[in-house]
């Protein structure tokens, strides 16, 4: 099968900069390559005023800090081909007024028209095309129907351009065929707000084979006592509920492991020492990821509360390492984690909430963390990269799925 992916995040091989981005979709298309598919990736980049690319690096991750919205590096707004573990990719730089906005439709249909050519100067003709990140793929998906006939399917990672442009994506959407969320919280804001006659499919991340093929060895004879936070230190990842939860159990002896880089990071510092705990918190930054297995191995509880989280891979990883979990209620974890069975759910950012989960961990028995432990690890284990990645072209193509 010829898949044609559409996203707006893939790995940049010749951008200076170092980005977190996730690589879910790198994920996909190397999964799908190694069943035997044909895939070629269309990797749709934003071109902005130059003006803004040359902002000082501070503002910049001042901007990604408050709005999410991270400025590339001013190298890679060209189109390019080549190819990344033996996928063509095709970058596609497109002209937004403003970040998080709407391309216009004329820049739509030139795109359109260059991603046809570019096909057919390779032989490719996909019987799939996919799109990621509502804009600009939905109106790319629309626009290509008309050059290529094959089903199409569009995933959100967020509400936002449902919310701020329902009516621009009701249009687009009536020559899409399938349409998918990144979590069962976004399917059903998604088919709310777009009036969708069906609820979107879920669009799962997963880990890798090996990870999910390893057995299970965790055992909790011990008291609780390593915490553990793994993710950028922006606002909205709440780090800093984790310190003020934590900070209300000095007669406890835990440390926190605090991973990641970030604009916030001298903030969390400052709290951890307002709140006397900064003796107890330790500071990473970004380090290698087999380091970062290392310390999900080490540790009992990790914990991530942060608000419009699609998915959050990190969850996945540390289940199958047999921490117990943490995650938000009503973000993209919540459906993978069941509260109180394997794993937690916390209000986002909720101090208080956080703690009550918290008390309740210390309080279980070795057996009663165990078994949570356990069924953390066997939920992870069936969310595969090749599982999530087959199921993704059956929740798309149904019985012609192959």
């Amino acid at each position: 099968m010829k898949i044609l992916m559409l996203t707006t995040v893939y790995p940049r091989p010749d951008s200076p900069k170092n980005t977190s981005a996730t690589r879910v979709i790198q994920h996909f298309t190397e999964s799908w390559q190694q069943m035997g598919h044909e895939v070629v990736v269309i990797h749709t980049v934003n071109k902005l005023f130059p003006l803004i690319y040359f902002l000082p690096e501070s503002v910049k991750r001042l901007i990604k800090s408050r709005t999410t919205y991270e400025v590339s590096d001013y190298s890679i707004v060209c189109e390019k081909a080549y190819k990344i573990n033996g996928i063509p990719v095709f970058r596609k730089p497109l002209f937004k007024w403003i970040p998080r906005g709407l391309t216009s439709a004329r820049t739509i249909r030139r795109c359109a028209r260059s991603i046809a050519d570019d096909l057919q100067k390779i032989g490719f003709v996909p019987d799939v095309i996919l799109g990621h990140w509502a804009s600009p793929s939905a109106q790319l998906l629309s626009e290509l129907k008309s050059y290529f006939p094959a089903p199409n399917a569009l995933v959100f990672h967020s509400i936002h351009y449902a919310r701020m442009y329902p009516q621009v994506l009701k249009a687009c959407i009536r020559r899409i065929d399938r349409i998918g969320c990144r979590s069962e919280a976004l399917a059903r804001a998604v088919k709310e707000r777009l009036e969708l006659a069906e609820m979107p499919f879920v669009c799962y991340s997963g880990i890798p084979d090996a990870a999910a093929a390893q057995e299970f060895t965790r055992c909790f004879d011990g008291c609780v006592s390593r915490f553990l936070y793994v993710g950028e230190l922006i606002v909205r990842k709440n780090a800093d509920t984790i310190l003020e939860a934590l900070s209300r159990f000095m007669d406890r002896a835990w440390t926190l492991d605090i991973v990641g880089s970030g604009n916030e990071r001298d903030a969390l510092e400052e709290k951890a020492a307002a709140l006397g705990i900064a003796g107890r918190v330790r500071f990473h930054g970004r380090i290698p990821r087999e380091d970062v297995f290392h310390l999900m191995h080490e540790a009992d509880v990790f914990t991530m509360v942060s608000r419009d989280e699609a998915f959050g891979l990190v969850y996945l990883e540390a289940m199958i390492e047999g921490c117990i979990t943490v995650g938000s209620v009503r973000e993209g974890i919540d459906g993978i984690i069941h509260h109180g069975q394997n794993g937690f759910l916390c209000a986002a950012g909720n101090p208080d909430e956080l703690a009550q989960i918290y008390r309740s961990i210390f309080d279980m028995t070795k057996d009663e963390r165990a078994a949570m432990s356990r069924l953390a690890y066997q939920t992870a284990r069936e969310l595969s990269n090749s599982a999530v990645a087959g199921q993704y072209l059956r929740d798309v193509l149904g019985d012609a799925a192959v």
